[in-house]
């Protein structure tokens, strides 16, 4: 039975059977019964966190779009959101996107000792010239690191945490730059 267990060919189906099996032979249904439902409650509340993080991302990009700056017809939002992940900044970019007109945001994060960016620019800011692949290559050379992507939507790290608002006062510049 234990060479069941182990032998890498058989599926996940196999294994739950036998395990099943074995379970049920040695009067241990219980403790199966205790395990599923325990994993059941760990799958639920980390749904719960994830639509709190979403949450709280939706209200701090409330607070942030407060800082607009105007770059020719760009409205750009750069922002430092520490303990923030890169799913998380992109749910705030594409609240921004969709509540300002020709709007560009980037974000640099320092979460667990890893650095994100994310850039983000509505379909207006792009046919305006933006591109968010060349904003975040520039900006994560500027932190120690790499990235890029496409016109509308970037993301990279870096390896050097000080240098987050370096890179980030560097958009404006390269938004000017790319709408000349």
């Amino acid at each position: 039975m234990l060479s069941i267990l182990y032998n890498p060919t058989k599926t996940i189906c196999t294994i739950f059977f036998h395990m099943n099996i074995s379970l049920t032979l040695f009067g241990l249904a219980q403790l199966k019964s205790d395990v599923i439902r325990k994993r059941w409650q760990t799958i639920e509340l980390e749904k719960a966190v994830d639509s709190f993080k979403e949450k709280m991302a939706a209200a701090k990009a409330n607070n942030i779009m407060t800082g607009i700056k105007h770059i020719g017809e760009i409205s750009l939002i750069t922002a430092q959101v520490d303990g923030m992940g890169a799913d998380e900044m992109k749910s705030m970019a594409d609240k921004i996107k969709a509540e300002v007109p020709n709007s560009v945001a980037v974000m640099g994060a320092e979460t667990d000792g890893k650095i994100t960016f994310v850039a983000m620019a509505s379909k207006e800011a792009v046919k305006l010239g933006v591109h968010c692949g060349k904003i975040i290559k520039d900006i994560t050379a500027v932190a120690g690191g790499r990235g890029g992507g496409k016109p509308d939507m970037a993301q990279g790290g870096g390896s050097d945490a000080s240098k987050i608002d370096d890179a980030l006062a560097k958009v404006d510049e390269i938004i000017a730059e790319q709408i000349k």
